[in-house]
């Protein structure tokens, strides 16, 4: 992971902005909300 991002870094500067400013539980809930599939088990 370490190597992705410096690789990144040097193509693109750092640090690479995100989408949203959340701490991160936030980010957390709101990476797994958005990659809810409808199946049997979500209702």
């Amino acid at each position: 992971m370490l190597e992705v991002q410096t690789r990144l870094c040097g193509e693109y500067g750092c640090p690479i902005p995100y989408f949203h400013n959340l701490d991160p539980l936030d980010e957390l809930i709101s990476s797994l909300l958005s990659h809810r599939t409808k199946n049997a088990d979500s209702g």
